[in-house]
Order: C-alpha cells, then structure tokens, then sequence
C-alpha cells in the first residue's frame, strides 16, 4: 500500500522477505496488541490494546504510555492486577523487540 510519503507492507504480502531484514534501519515495524483468553480452544481476543510502532531500539513513546494505561483498564476489568500486567508487557516488549533488532 502507497501512502503519501510511506509504503506500507504487510507481512502476509508476498513482497516482506525483501524488507523484512532491512539493515539501514529506515524499516518502521508495527506491533498489534490484544489482550486474549488463553484457556479457550482457540484464542478469544477481549480487549485490543492498541498499537505500537518501532525501529531497531526505538519505540514510539506517547503509544507506549497509552498500552499502559489500557492494559491497566483491561486487567481492572479482568479482575487481574494491573501492576503486574503493566510488568509483564514491559517484559514481552523488551523480548520483542530486542529479538527483532
């Protein structure tokens, strides 16, 4: 997809391999989040968290603090701690992440 100043690629497009291991840098990935139930057959989605964009190290700091404060939102409704859900995004983001660059 051509956007005005971007071109968007997704990963189910056949064209991924080619910018997938861009080692310039200038390759922006976006991460979706959900928050799912992992006791069902197959994994029921509840609350989407949102979106993060990131590039080698660099992570978009305003939607890193917005996951934060959905996730919260989402375990308050869980009935699940929200510290401790806050930590282990922050756990799943670093291994993310750093695995990718």
């Amino acid at each position: 997809m051509r956007l005005r100043s971007h071109t968007v690629v997704f990963e189910r497009d056949p064209e991924w391999s080619r910018f997938h291991d861009d080692p310039s840098g200038k390759i922006v990935r976006i991460l979706q989040l959900w928050w799912t139930d992992p006791h069902c057959g197959t994994e029921k989605a509840r609350h989407f968290l949102g979106n993060i964009r990131y590039s080698g190290g660099w992570m978009s700091r305003p939607e890193v603090s917005l996951l934060y404060r959905r996730i919260t939102a989402a375990a308050r409704l869980e009935n699940e701690s929200g510290p401790l859900w806050r930590g282990k995004l922050s756990q799943f983001l670093r291994g993310h992440i750093h695995s990718e660059s």
